[in-house]
């Protein structure tokens, strides 16, 4: 398996006044997730949609208790994207790229792609990829 990873600032999709109730993100089980979740919910599906944009016909995003996951079809696996929870700051975001099975091609341009995104995007400010 090959990663790609991502971290930078979003401040201006950071919700912080967002609900887990109102956003549809509550999890009886990991109350806080939910609540973070929430807060990033308009940046996931702004995220998946400037992927689309981009030419990478993503899923929509899922939500998972480490944060809001979309996939990319390979010919012979897929591409695990997840966007993750913010960091020690509101606004911090993550995205990591995991080739699942043998989708190498695949990952090479979703990390071409997302590093465009981050480059063009005037309110993002890439702080590290790696």
């Amino acid at each position: 398996m090959v990663d790609t990873f991502f971290r930078f600032t979003a401040p201006e999709f950071y919700d912080d006044r967002a609900t887990a109730r109102g956003a549809g993100t509550f999890m009886e089980d990991a109350r806080g997730t939910g609540e973070e979740l929430a807060k990033t919910k308009r940046f996931a599906r702004w995220f998946a949609a400037e992927m689309r944009d981009h030419g990478l016909p993503v899923s929509d995003p899922v939500i998972d208790e480490g944060g809001w996951m979309n996939d990319l079809a390979a010919k012979d696996g897929f591409v695990l994207i997840i966007l993750g929870l913010p960091g020690s700051r509101d606004g911090d975001f993550s995205v990591l790229l995991s080739d699942i099975g043998s989708s190498k091609d695949e990952l090479g341009l979703c990390s071409a792609k997302v590093a465009q995104i981050i480059a063009q995007e005037p309110r993002l400010e890439l702080i590290s990829a790696a």
